[in-house]
């Protein structure tokens, strides 16, 4: 669960460029569904969407 510990600090973290930011929880969420499969995978934009992993 690697990835969900990456995406947890990057939300938290407020010294990327919003635009970076956003790309990298884009890939960190792509690699969670990848270990994980999902029917709908998405991109986990938010705290209260991270805790429900």
């Amino acid at each position: 669960f690697e990835a969900l510990t990456e995406i947890q600090n990057l939300l938290s973290n407020q010294t990327y460029m919003p635009s970076m930011k956003a790309s990298l929880i884009v890939d960190a969420s792509n690699r969670f569904f990848t270990i994980i499969p999902s029917v709908h995978p998405h991109i986990i934009k938010d705290e209260d969407d991270l805790k429900s992993k």
